[in-house]
């Protein structure tokens, strides 16, 4: 079971909080016991996909937070048996993508004469995502990526009165680096103060 410190509705809150600018500032901390709680799971029902638990873990998080997914959950008791249903599904996705593509280079190398590669098509259709929704998907990732980096870093400055030398290292960034994110995050901040003032 997760280990959070608030109610149920209170962990909601903060997932939708991420449709905001800014969001919630405890939401990576939110993502990360969900993350913990689906390594658990990964390890104990799909040893042999380990190796991808992160793509599946970003994917997962990615519905967890999307608006779509929120609205269909009708109560907030639910919200962990639901999480780890999102995982599993995410999980299931990439197992059969991992076997799909098995197949398809097993058979481009199966037969000596060539016949195979003529009739991969045939034999297994692809009906996985195209080239730009791949590259759509990369582009969403990054992003996610570079939210939960800013978020990270301006909690250790703002809420946790870190030097930007103190969180280089608690990091693993350079201070060039945090520099960079703390300027990128108080224009945000900026910005998302000014579209709240009257005009």
């Amino acid at each position: 079971m997760p280990g959070f410190r608030v109610p149920p509705e209170d962990v909601l809150a903060i997932l939708r909080s991420a449709a905001a600018t800014p969001c919630h500032p405890e939401l990576p901390q939110v993502l990360r016991v969900f993350e913990l709680d689906w390594l658990a799971i990964a390890r104990r029902r799909y040893p042999k996909m380990l190796g991808d638990f992160e793509d599946v873990a970003q994917v997962a998080a990615l519905r967890l937070v999307s608006p779509t997914c929120l609205a269909r959950l009708t109560s907030a008791s639910k919200l962990v048996p639901w999480a780890r249903s999102i995982f599993v599904n995410a999980m299931l996705d990439a197992i059969r993508d991992t076997r799909i593509e098995r197949s398809l280079r097993l058979d481009i190398q199966g037969d000596e004469d060539g016949a195979s590669a003529d009739v991969i098509g045939e034999r297994f259709p692809f009906r996985g995502p195209g080239t730009e929704e791949l590259c759509s998907y990369r582009e969403r990732l990054a992003i996610i990526d570079r939210l939960m980096a800013d978020l990270e870093v301006a909690r250790l400055k703002f809420r946790e009165g870190l030097s930007d030398k103190e969180i280089a290292a608690r990091c693993d960034l350079t201070r060039d680096a945090v520099a960079g994110l703390l300027k990128r995050f108080r224009q945000s901040a900026r910005k998302a103060v000014g579209d709240l003032e009257p005009s």
